[in-house]
């Protein structure tokens, strides 16, 4: 599961950030939505992209078998002097387990 269904929340982005003593700016937004017949709130859960720190304004939706779910995503902004995980492609050049020489 992509985030435990206990940080899946009914409230709004304001008042989580008001009770985390954080500020909207701190956050980027991502709305997250499925439709399903069976397990709704697991299906959701699985879609909550990797980072999240939690979901606001939860909502779900059933209708006669059928069910729709949607939320927001909060994700933190990385602080100053902190930076996002990223991932390097190998290119031309030695590789990180070759000895290389440095030439004058």
């Amino acid at each position: 599961m992509a985030i435990d269904i206990e940080k899946i929340l009914t409230i709004s982005a304001s008042e989580y950030v008001e009770m985390s003593g954080r500020s909207l700016r701190d956050y980027e937004a991502s709305g997250v939505h499925t439709s399903s017949i069976n397990d709704i709130e697991k299906n959701f859960a699985r879609l909550v992209p990797d980072g999240v720190e939690v979901v606001v304004g939860y909502r779900m939706s059933l209708s006669e078998g059928y069910a729709a779910a949607y939320g927001t995503a909060l994700i933190r902004k990385p602080t100053e002097g902190q930076g996002r995980d990223i991932t390097i492609e190998e290119g031309p050049g030695p590789k990180p387990d070759e000895p290389f020489v440095l030439v004058d």
